[in-house]
């Protein structure tokens, strides 16, 4: 999901930390069962993360692989130090010869 929104990247945070405890505190019946509904946020923020649609998604989605690989109900904010991350090559440690 992307929300477009006419705010500061601080003002989108406290958003998205409102929605994200809101969503924590529901919970959907599967048959007998009940699930609890996660969600985590990334954010970027124009013009400081990008300054093309294209850009912006790119880091919003960086920032949200962070927040996944944090943990149930992240979010974060886009961090330029990520931007390397986003173009250094993945490493596949399973394909290495020693």
């Amino acid at each position: 999901m992307a929300v477009v929104m006419d705010a500061d990247v601080e003002a989108a945070e406290a958003i998205a930390r409102r929605m994200i405890e809101k969503v924590r505190c529901q919970q959907v019946a599967v048959g007998s069962s009940f699930l609890k509904i996660t969600l985590d946020c990334g954010i970027a923020g124009y013009p400081v993360h990008g300054q093309t649609g294209k850009q912006l998604i790119q880091r919003a989605l960086a920032a949200l692989d962070l927040a996944t690989a944090a943990g149930r109900g992240t979010c974060v904010v886009f961090d330029p130090e990520q931007e390397a991350a986003m173009r250094a090559p993945q490493r596949d440690a399973s394909r290495e010869v020693f």
